[in-house]
């Protein structure tokens, strides 16, 4: 089932902002959504494997700093299976 944007991505995305930790389940919450979205990762220069080593918050930061509002935007805030 493809992961969507319920309350689950939203709390986890609420612990990522305020610097929070996240559990090894939550970050691989976030990483199956980067994987849900390689077509806007790859404009930015990543790809499967580089999403895989995605080991802890600080590098998801990194990979996510890197990102314009709009990809983030496309990413985290609308739903790919569901407008």
């Amino acid at each position: 089932m493809p992961e969507t944007m319920g309350c689950q991505l939203w709390g986890i995305m609420g612990k990522f902002l305020v610097y929070e930790t996240l559990t090894p389940h939550e970050l691989d919450a976030m990483k199956r959504r980067l994987f849900g979205y390689l077509d806007v990762i790859k404009d930015i220069g990543y790809d499967i494997s580089a999403i895989q080593m995605i080991k802890d918050a600080d590098t998801l930061r990194s990979v996510i700093n890197e990102m314009t509002p709009d990809q983030l935007g496309e990413i985290f805030y609308k739903s790919k299976w569901v407008d």
